[in-house]
């Protein structure tokens, strides 16, 4: 009778097993295998209620009815007043093109070129901003390794010209001030989280994947999370700092797994009190419940085959809608704008709203 007992206890604890196993854990909770979402990129460029994004064969503005604005293989979109600029980075050629359009009818308005002796004493060639015709070109000079700026008037045969700006170092990150009304110039890819005259977040990635989240108040004591999980995301929302991080379970949340829903242990929303760095509350959700958009407008996740909508204070459940056009297997882009939200169609070549 023991031995039977003893074989039934082993059994059940196989079973146990084997149900929390990745792939079984994934076909009991979905059968979609791949979910990226995409806040606030260089690929990104809101105005006057029109949201423009790049996909695969060019520049799309979705409005009311969505429409491919520019063809191309394009890079980074900005705004400049009635004009909308394209990089078109060609790689193998070290060229970057830059497209220029009429923003409202989206007709052509010349071609430029960066020098190219940038592509040859610099790299990480990238720009940051263009204001009134301004473009400023942020690198990193061969040789010092020093990050530098450059300005460009692009309605002047875009000539380099000269504008007066402070370095300094806050956090291990060099910031670029200004004395003519320009915002700062930082790097964009993700060590800065917040600028503000008042308060810097910073986050700094170890090599074991975990991140350094640091908040500075010009030298005033601040606290400094040193085992932030991975930041895959993150939004400020007034005095409020949303980062969604995922548990995966066989990374530590840096990598493509984060995006396939059957490695998924959770996903999880934490906040900050910005005027004081403290964390206020931390949310872990279902195991293949992905977070989509967190901030202070609402907290939206998918599970299940649906979209949530939760209170993006207390986490309270307010809504849910089918997520329609889901199929398996399926790799899809979430995207946000200020009023609405679209998700792309499996070829990423269409862009559609959902939900509220």
């Amino acid at each position: 009778m023991k031995k039977i007992r003893n074989i039934i206890l082993i059994l059940i604890t196989a079973a146990l097993a084997i149900a929390s196993a990745p792939f079984v854990s994934y076909m009991l909770t979905d059968n979609i295998s791949f979910v990226q979402f995409h806040v606030g990129s260089a690929s990104d460029a809101y105005e006057d209620g029109a949201y423009y994004h790049i996909l695969e064969d060019g520049l799309y503005c979705f409005t009311d009815s969505d429409r491919l604005y520019a063809e191309g293989n394009f890079s980074k979109v900005f705004i400049d007043k009635k004009k909308l600029y394209c990089f078109e980075e060609q790689y193998d050629s070290k060229r970057i093109i830059v497209h220029a359009y009429e923003k409202d009818t989206a007709a052509p308005q010349g071609e430029f070129e960066l020098p190219n002796e940038l592509a040859d004493t610099h790299y990480n060639v990238n720009c940051v901003d263009i204001t009134d015709g301004i473009m400023c070109i942020r690198s990193i000079q061969k040789g010092t390794r020093k990050p530098i700026l450059r300005f460009y008037d692009i309605n002047n045969d875009f000539r380099e010209v000269s504008v007066v700006y402070d370095r300094r170092e806050t956090g291990g990150v060099t910031f670029f001030y200004f004395d003519d009304g320009r915002k700062p110039v930082y790097p964009d890819d993700g060590t800065v989280l917040y600028y503000s005259a008042d308060c810097t977040i910073t986050a700094n990635i170890h090599d074991d994947g975990s991140e350094q989240l640091m908040f500075d108040y010009g030298g005033k004591r601040a606290p400094t999370y040193a085992d932030h999980p991975f930041i895959q995301t993150w939004n400020v929302s007034g005095d409020k700092l949303y980062t969604v991080h995922t548990a995966t379970r066989f990374s530590k949340g840096n990598s493509t797994d984060v995006y396939q829903l059957k490695h998924n242990k959770y996903d999880a929303v934490r906040i900050y009190d910005i005027e004081t760095g403290i964390m206020l509350t931390e949310k872990k959700f279902r195991r293949a419940e992905k977070v989509l958009r967190a901030d202070g407008s609402a907290i939206v996740t998918y599970f299940n085959g649906n979209y949530i909508w939760y209170d993006p204070y207390d986490f309270t459940e307010l809504n849910t809608v089918p997520a329609e056009g889901i199929s398996d297997g399926g790799y899809y882009r979430v995207c946000f704008s200020d009023n609405a939200s679209y998700i792309s169609e499996p070829n990423h070549k269409i862009m559609r709203k959902f939900g509220n």
